[in-house]
């Protein structure tokens, strides 16, 4: 299933090989479909349908690259941007700022909870 969804990526952009980046995002996203499916699955009490995407789920990690801890990505943040909190209007602001460095390196939900608790303690 997956790799028909790569193909079809490849067909939709007229290309033989997709980027990395490219990739992971088919990957991710796949991955958020199939926790959505298992959420389903476990509501209804449905036992053998939940190992089975718990064994998916399990196989679409192996090809995600790690993803940065909170503190490891807090501490990029320091160290990488010195920015002055106080010039930003909203953590929204910096986000837009921040989130392409760590795109397909870190889930954009802890990203933006270290960027919010940084940007509430400025």
């Amino acid at each position: 299933m997956l790799y028909s969804k790569i193909q079809l990526k490849e067909k939709e952009l007229k290309i033989t090989d997709l980027t990395d980046l490219d990739t992971i995002s088919i990957i991710k996203n796949e991955l958020k479909q199939t926790n959505e499916t298992l959420e389903g699955f476990k509501k209804r009490n449905n036992t053998a349908n939940i190992e089975i995407q718990k064994y998916y789920i399990s196989i679409l990690e192996m090809y995600l690259p790690s993803q940065l801890s909170e503190s490891e990505i807090k501490d990029e943040i320091i160290s990488e941007f010195n920015l002055n909190f106080s010039e930003y209007k909203s953590s929204g602001e910096l986000m837009k700022i921040i989130m392409p460095i760590f795109k397909g390196r870190a889930d954009g939900k802890v990203v933006k909870k270290v960027v919010d608790n940084l940007f509430n303690k400025k």
